[in-house]
């Protein structure tokens, strides 16, 4: 209770709250960057036995993109021009600069940069990728909530499916849309 002539409490303010990390939130982040460098060794380590294999094996590079027919003045011409001629370690260097810079170079076949030819096969790969994690968690979902296996599977079904389910779909309107999502999830 407050008597008189005292003034009113002053208004509350926060302040910002220390914490010292946990051991377990400091021991999982050592455990993730460890991981990440041992990743990183890992992926130098597979790049280096890749260059190994394919630069250090005795034979010509462009013998073996030309042809056996091609004259060997191309085939000279063409080995300069992608830097086979030169020092082993320059090759090598070269070689984990542009993995590092994701310069992928370009198609021995086409001419095009393979970064172009590579991402829509990345993207490709990251949707099935996607795919079954979304199944994993279905998965997991049946032990919780078997009810909405049915509902969630077909969804995710019928999104990935493509064109052909997709038309028919279309076609069907909203009755074949829940016929599907049911037949897709009894299917699952």
């Amino acid at each position: 209770r407050r008597g008189r002539g005292t003034a009113p409490p002053a208004p509350f303010r926060s302040r910002p709250v220390h914490r010292n990390p946990s051991p377990e939130s400091v021991a999982m982040a050592r455990y993730i960057l460890r991981r990440l460098l041992l990743s990183l060794v890992t992926l130098w380590l597979l790049a280096t036995v890749v260059f190994i294999i394919t630069n250090v094996l005795p034979t010509n590079v462009g013998r073996t993109i030309l042809g056996p027919f091609a004259p060997q003045e191309t085939v000279d011409a063409f080995n300069e021009r992608i830097g086979a001629n030169d020092p082993i370690l320059v090759q090598y260097g070269r070689a984990m600069t542009r993995l590092v810079t994701l310069d992928l170079g370009e198609s021995y076949q086409s001419g095009a940069p393979v970064a172009q030819r590579l991402w829509p096969a990345m993207l490709n790969s990251a949707k099935l990728a996607l795919l079954a994690l979304l199944l994993r968690h279905q998965v997991e979902l049946v032990q919780h909530h078997p009810a909405r296996l049915g509902v969630e599977v077909g969804i995710v079904f019928l999104q990935f499916l493509g064109q052909g389910l997709g038309a028919l779909r279309d076609g069907l309107g909203a009755q074949g849309d829940r016929a599907l999502c049911f037949g897709s999830a009894l299917f699952l």
